[in-house]
């Protein structure tokens, strides 16, 4: 669905708690967490009570790989791959990778 790309949740390490807090600080897409700065993440870590738990889990690279079109590390799930590949955002027709 619509949600699917800015869903944080999808990043291993973010659950429903953790992702309200992010929601709190204005944190509410891949993008801005792909570029969050060492300050950022410490105000983070800060917020959910896990010293180092951003850095750890990556959640930077896991954003990048999400907005990249990568399968999710918490959920490699077929429904969203198959979600995934329908709305994906190279702006070719759907039949351009076919041989």
């Amino acid at each position: 669905g619509m949600n699917d790309e800015n869903d944080v949740s999808l990043i291993s390490g973010i659950g429903p708690a953790i992702a309200r807090d992010l929601t709190e600080m204005g944190i509410v897409t891949f993008a801005q967490i792909s570029e969050l700065n060492d300050q950022e993440m410490r105000a983070i870590n800060d917020k959910i009570g896990f010293p180092g738990r951003v850095e750890r889990e990556q959640w930077r690279e896991q954003a990048r790989e999400l907005m990249a079109g990568v399968a999710p590390r918490a959920k490699v799930d077929r429904d969203a791959l198959v979600e995934a590949e329908e709305t994906d955002e190279t702006g070719e027709p759907d039949g351009s990778d076919t041989a």
